[in-house]
């Protein structure tokens, strides 16, 4: 199913929902400017997605239990 959550801070997530959380493809916004795009599994970053960094670049790669995890580029 595909959906919008919107977090108790303000923070917005839109893509696959599974159980009432992020699960498959998606995006995050978060109020300070970060973004997210990528997998996701069960509410955490899982797979491979870009962490844009609001004020110091991005980080192009694997994420594993919502961590930075295998090859990835910053």
């Amino acid at each position: 199913m595909h959906g919008i959550i919107i977090d108790k801070l303000k923070s917005k997530y839109e893509g696959e929902i599974l159980d009432e959380l992020p699960h498959g493809i998606g995006k995050f916004i978060y109020i300070n400017g970060d973004r997210f795009y990528g997998s996701c599994k069960y509410g955490k970053f899982d797979g491979f997605g870009e962490y844009y960094y609001h004020k110091t670049g991005k980080y192009t790669g694997y994420f594993s239990n919502g961590t930075l995890n295998g090859i990835g580029t910053y």
